[in-house]
This record gives C-alpha cells, sequence and structure tokens, in this order.
C-alpha cells in the first residue's frame, strides 16, 4: 500500500484510535450526505458510509480509486477527479483528511462554495492556525480574514505524523467548519484584491500602509477617509475581518 500512498501524493490516517475521533466529530445521526474529499482506498469511506446515508467520495487517483471500489458499497458514490475542478454538489456534511499540498486552494473553494452544514478537515497544523487565528497573533493573514469572513472554525484536536502512511515531517489539526459568511458573493473579488494589497504592509501603520500602496496622497486624507481615529491607530495586522471589509468599500476606487 504505501507505494500507491507515496504515489498520490497524500499521507492517509492509518491510526485507528484518530479515525474513530474523527468519525466521533462528524456526529453522524444516520440520515446525512457525507462528501468526503480524497478517499483514497476507502478505508474511512466504508466507515463513515455504515454511519450515514450517503456518501459521495472523491478521489483523483485511477489506482486508489480502483482499490476503493473493488469492495462495492451501496450507499457510496465513487467520483474520480479533482475536487479542485469539479462542481460540488449540495451535502449535510464534508470530511477530509487534506493532502496538504492542496490546503490552501481547497479550504477557499469550501468556504467560498458553502452549500454544507459543517465539515470535519484535517490539515497541517501551521496551516490551521493560520485559519483560525486572531488579529495581532504571529500566524494571522490575508486567509484568515478571507476564511473568518465567509466561516466559522475551531480547532478539535491535533493528529502526530505516526498516524500517517507515508509518515509526514509536520503534525497535523482537525477542524470543524461551519458557513457563516459576512459578505455579498460580490464583494469577494474587491475584498481578495484589497487584502492581498494590505497585507504586503502588514506591518505599517494603516494610514502609512494605505498611503504605501497608493490609495490616498496623504496620511491625514487617509485618516478621514477611515473616519475612525482608533481605527487609524492599528497597525494592518491588528484589523478585525469585519475592520477590513469595512475598509475595503472605502478604498475600492485606488486599487488597480
Amino acid at each position: 500500500m504505501g507505494e500507491d500512498l507515496m504515489r498520490a501524493g497524500q499521507n492517509f490516517l492509518i491510526n485507528q484510535e484518530y479515525v474513530e475521533m474523527e468519525l466521533k466529530a462528524l456526529n453522524l445521526a444516520g440520515d446525512e450526505t457525507v462528501l468526503e474529499i480524497g478517499s483514497g482506498d476507502g478505508r474511512i469511506t466504508k466507515l463513515i458510509a455504515e454511519r450515514a446515508r450517503r456518501v459521495i467520495a472523491i478521489e483523483k487517483d485511477e489506482v486508489l480509486m480502483a482499490v476503493a471500489k473493488a469492495s462495492p458499497i451501496a450507499n457510496v458514490e465513487w467520483v474520480l477527479g479533482d475536487a479542485l475542478r469539479l462542481n460540488l454538489p449540495e451535502v449535510d456534511l464534508v470530511f477530509s483528511n487534506v493532502p496538504y499540498y492542496i490546503s490552501s486552494p481547497l479550504i477557499l473553494k469550501l468556504v467560498k462554495w458553502g452549500k454544507f452544514k459543517r465539515a470535519v478537515l484535517s490539515l497541517q497544523k501551521e496551516f490551521a492556525a493560520r485559519l483560525i487565528s486572531p488579529p495581532g497573533s504571529r500566524d494571522y493573514g490575508r486567509i484568515s480574514v478571507i476564511f473568518q469572513l465567509l466561516a466559522a472554525g475551531h480547532k478539535l484536536f491535533d493528529i502526530p505524523p505516526w498516524a500517517f502512511d507515508p509518515e509526514p515531517k509536520v503534525w497535523s489539526t482537525v477542524i470543524e467548519v461551519r458557513p457563516e459568511p459576512k459578505l455579498a458573493p460580490n464583494e469577494l473579488p474587491r475584498l481578495e484584491k484589497f487584502t492581498a494589497a494590505l497585507f504586503s504592509q502588514k506591518n505599517r501603520l494603516l494610514p502609512k500602509s494605505l498611503c504605501k500602496l497608493g490609495l490616498c496622497d496623504s496620511q491625514k486624507e487617509a485618516i478621514s477617509i477611515i473616519g475612525d481615529r482608533d481605527l487609524a491607530k492599528k497597525r494592518v495586522r491588528e484589523l478585525t475581518p469585519d475592520e477590513i471589509l469595512s475598509l475595503s468599500s472605502k478604498f475600492d476606487e485606488g486599487l488597480s
């Protein structure tokens, strides 16, 4: 099995204690439709299927999919394809031990899509910390802002490297995610453009940062547009997601 896993570029959870912890976190009642992303050889898929009404299992590796489908399960729909490219169906729950190399694009796709009630996701520990970090913390950044304006997430537990095969060099963290969008879909492109610019100046005071980006002619003008002197005293990395969303509408016209 190890060669197939390496071929897929994934690290598969094989320790049964941690698998059971993930299943407990899913909290299945038996009537849910679950979307599993990166189902591998189907070992966890089968356990989910025993507790859910239906499972839609996506896997991009043909060899692993063939292994999984060798033991058919009536309530599992196997989908061969890349989750980053597929149109995802509306479901109750999403589950994934996310391949590290697609963590960022997959998380952003899931929270922008948002057609699920809850997700249980295993991510590289450092990346999970970035998603849920509060303003002013070391890990807080652009992806924290976008994630927190689209969803609510919290940490459940950590998983050590030895629980996977092949064994990665880093720890993983399992988080729960619930879609809770605080902005309209048409606001997202503006926010993404604004945060990309703003966090290139994350350690500067807000008025200085805005002037450096060419969004105002002077700090005095910046403070006037900001409209809040206490807010103007913050550094970019100290701004809350809601504050950044508000600022993105005030300084939208200056971004090319």
